[in-house]
């Protein structure tokens, strides 16, 4: 009996150990793309000198969607909505 309560344990630790790997993956992938969004954000803004307004909102929208983040920031900004 013992033996397959050992199989199953092993099964179970290997399905949240996949499940993990995929949650991971994911969540790096997320703040690779928020942390280039956040820096393109700064560059854009200190290099070329668009003037956006970096608080709490825009970096949040940023760092939350990334490049569309960014992208809807800088429509935001130049239609003079927001920022």
């Amino acid at each position: 009996m013992s033996f397959y309560i050992e199989i199953a344990a092993l099964l179970v630790s290997i399905v949240m150990l996949v499940v993990l790997f995929r949650v991971l993956k994911s969540i790096v992938r997320l703040a690779i793309n928020s942390a280039i969004a956040i820096a393109a954000i700064f560059l854009l803004n200190f290099i070329f000198g668009f003037g956006i307004i970096i608080d709490i909102w825009s970096v949040a929208i940023v760092a939350l969607s990334g490049i569309p983040g960014l992208i809807l920031v800088l429509a935001l900004h130049f239609l003079h909505l927001a920022f």
